[in-house]
């Protein structure tokens, strides 16, 4: 019996151990592209539209889109630092 005690503490205190050191992951590195659908009125993407991010670094993104408007096909772009 207290050979599988001292097992099982055992296996408790390394699971413990590598759940520590594991680094935590920011949600950053979890999304780095993004899909957003936009509506409203005078919006750049017009009545409705898409548009898509992405993020090469962490202090630099790029958008393009496109939706319909009054005009008709209207196109975005932007960068965000």
């Amino acid at each position: 019996m207290l050979h599988r005690t001292l097992v099982l503490l055992a296996v408790v205190a390394t699971a413990r151990a590598a759940a520590s050191d594991a680094e935590p992951t920011s949600s950053f590195d979890a999304r780095r592209y993004g899909v957003f659908l936009h509506g409203g009125i005078g919006t750049p993407h017009g009545f409705g539209g898409v548009s898509l991010q992405a993020a090469p670094v962490e202090f630099l993104a790029f958008e393009v889109g496109a939706g319909w408007g009054f005009t008709g096909v209207q196109a975005s772009g932007a960068s965000v630092i």
